[in-house]
């Protein structure tokens, strides 16, 4: 990393050290005064061979960032290990400086937490908050497209993502088991433009937003967590939302409120 100038003023000010066995880095904004600093210490690679875990060789890697603010100073750590089945792991834990003054409680331990992964295949196996386990499924015909992501905790509720870009749809199923779908055009002249976001909960299904398009591809009607309201530009550039009809916008309805 070098300095930045800008203007002919240094910008960004790259500072280098050594603080114990670790290599430290940082960046200081000379304007402001900010400081963020980075500590990188030894670790071992973790590798798969004939289907067990070996050690392959030791790098460098990030184990400390310390970033400045107004209110104090934030530190988050890594630590590099093995879980009990060899499978490679780190902990990382933030503390922010209203954290410090807190007295230590369940609330403050929570913010440490520990992944495991799988060193052949380098997937998720496991993390500390509430032992979620997970399953990546990817698609082989086209490995640049986002891998479908599940994953189980304990007691057995399960969350699930997948963003399928070739056709235009998010979907996000969380522990609850309520599902949000999200949709977009993926041809023509609102290409990338959203269809819709609805919420399916205890079989409901509600639209939180849903964009209706006028012939210059702009907003002339939308519905917005369950409000049918029309945008009015005002003098000052803002937007004045007029809400036009209260129902409960449920896919039962749907038909009848676009022919309006």
């Amino acid at each position: 990393m070098q300095d930045v100038t800008l203007d002919g003023c240094r910008a960004v000010r790259v500072l280098r050290g050594q603080v114990g066995n670790r290599e430290a880095t940082g960046l200081e904004l000379p304007l402001t005064g900010q400081k963020v600093a980075f500590e990188r210490e030894d670790r071992i690679v973790v590798g798969k061979v004939a289907g067990r875990n070996v050690l392959q060789e030791q790098v460098r890697a990030l184990s400390r960032v310390e970033i400045e603010g107004s209110q104090g100073t934030t530190v988050i750590t890594y630590s590099f290990a093995q879980d009990k089945d060899g499978n490679p792991s780190i902990e990382f834990s933030g503390e922010a400086p209203d954290d410090r003054k807190r007295k230590p409680s369940k609330e403050s331990a929570s913010q440490t937490t520990l992944v495991a992964w799988d060193s052949g295949t380098g997937k998720i196996l496991s993390d500390s908050n509430g032992a979620w386990r997970y399953d990546a499924i990817a698609t082989p015909e086209n490995p640049w497209e986002y891998a479908a992501i599940g994953r189980t905790n304990d007691k057995g509720e399960k969350e699930f993502w997948h963003r399928d870009t070739a056709n235009g749809e998010e979907i996000t199923i969380f522990k609850d088991g309520s599902k949000q779908v999200e949709t977009w055009f993926v041809a023509g002249e609102l290409k990338n433009r959203l269809r819709e976001r609805t919420l399916t909960k205890n079989g409901v299904t509600t639209i939180l937003y849903k964009p209706f398009y006028g012939p210059n591809k702009e907003i002339i009607r939308s519905i917005i967590n369950g409000r049918t309201v029309i945008p009015h530009k005002l003098p000052d550039g803002g937007i004045f939302y007029e809400e036009v009809e209260d129902l409960k916008n449920t896919t039962d309805n749907i038909k009848n409120m676009t022919k309006k």
